[in-house]
């Protein structure tokens, strides 16, 4: 979808952001419109005559300074600041690379999950942190490995005594 930059939303944009005066680029531009739940703006603009939608403010940030993007990217603040939309602070990346970035940050949306669903607790020890930011238990991990390679010597034991009957 390609976002068109009419005047009028220009002047909406920056109607709802914090005063810039006296900040600078390292600043963080503070929205100070519409959030959702996680405090993150955002601004309905329009893509095509009468049709309007809610839209991230940091993500028009980023297409309005930085250019437009492709569909599957995110972008991502550097200032771990939902509210901010400072384009030095913006950066955009795949999905993997967000979430492995948010586990890291300890920002990741299941970070209030504190044990497996087994009961074994998430703690640095006990967590496996995989490549696209997902975390699982050591302890389960090995059971299942455990269960697997039992399974599999149970099934060549089947497989050889069947080949015998025959």
């Amino acid at each position: 979808m390609k976002i068109i930059i009419t005047a009028e939303l220009l002047a909406r944009f920056w109607s709802k952001i914090e005063s810039l005066v006296g900040k600078t680029g390292f600043d963080c531009w503070n929205w100070i419109g519409g959030t959702d739940k996680d405090g993150y703006g955002k601004i309905y603009i329009t893509i095509r005559r009468g049709f309007r939608i809610k839209f991230s403010s940091h993500r028009l940030s980023y297409i309005m300074f930085k250019g437009n993007l492709k569909h599957d990217l995110f972008v991502c603040h550097s200032c771990d600041n939902p509210s901010c939309i400072n384009p030095f602070h913006l950066e955009a990346k795949i999905v993997l690379e967000n979430n492995r970035d948010s586990a890291i940050r300890n920002r990741h949306y299941n970070k209030l999950v504190t044990h497996c669903p087994r009961g074994h607790e998430y703690n640095k020890e006990n967590t496996y942190l995989s490549k696209d930011g997902s975390r699982s238990c050591r302890i389960c991990r090995k059971l299942c490995d455990r269960k697997y390679t039992l399974t599999g010597s149970i099934n060549n034991i089947l497989n050889e005594q069947k080949k015998l009957s025959i």
